[in-house]
């Protein structure tokens, strides 16, 4: 099991590093999703499933 934070969603970070970093999250989060046998999506506190 996988639990990540979803950082992608909001506004533009700032600075070229913070932005960086919030592509280099979201790669992951797709690649780990992408191997994963079940995906969730949860959105205060309510599971979505992705896959």
């Amino acid at each position: 099991m996988a639990v990540s934070n979803e950082i992608g969603m909001g506004l533009h970070a700032p600075g070229e590093t913070a932005r960086h970093f919030t592509d280099l999250q979201g790669w992951m989060n797709q690649h780990i999703a992408k191997t994963a046998d079940e995906v969730y999506f949860m959105v205060s506190g309510i599971p979505i499933q992705v896959k």
